[in-house]
C-alpha cells in the first residue's frame, strides 16, 4: 500500500514530532540548564543569575517581572530572603529576523 520512501518519511516525521513534544514538555527556561547562578564579585549583591532571552511557551524572559521571578526562584535554596537589586542587559548581536540577541544578568542580594 505505501512505498518504502513513504514509510521512511512517516517514521521520520513521527520521530520529529515526538522530539518536539518532549522539548516543550517543560515550559520555560527556569526548568532547563540555560539559566546559571554565580557568586557575585561585588559587595553590592551576592549572586548573579544569567538568563538568556530565549522565549518558550508561556515564558517571556524579556519581561522584567518574569526575569525577577525566575532569578528569585533560582536562588530559593541559597538565600533566605533574596531581593533583586539590579540587572545588566548583554546584547550579543541579532537573530536572523532582526531581533536583538540578548541575555540578562540579574543581581540578587540575600
Amino acid at each position: 500500500m505505501f512505498g518504502s520512501n513513504t514509510a521512511v518519511f512517516v517514521a521520520l516525521f513521527a520521530s520529529m514530532a515526538l522530539t518536539a513534544c518532549a522539548a516543550t514538555e517543560k515550559p520555560g527556561l527556569q526548568n532547563s540548564n540555560a539559566i546559571s547562578v554565580t557568586r557575585a564579585q561585588s559587595p553590592d549583591y551576592d549572586f548573579v543569575v544569567s538568563i538568556p532571552a530565549a522565549q518558550s511557551s508561556g515564558y517571556d524572559p524579556n519581561d522584567k517581572e518574569t526575569r525577577d521571578r525566575t532569578a528569585l526562584s533560582a536562588l530559593k535554596d541559597q538565600c533566605e530572603a533574596p531581593q533583586v537589586v539590579g540587572e545588566t542587559v548583554i546584547t550579543s548581536g541579532t537573530f536572523l529576523l532582526g531581533d536583538q540577541s540578548r541575555a540578562y544578568a540579574v543581581q540578587v542580594r540575600c
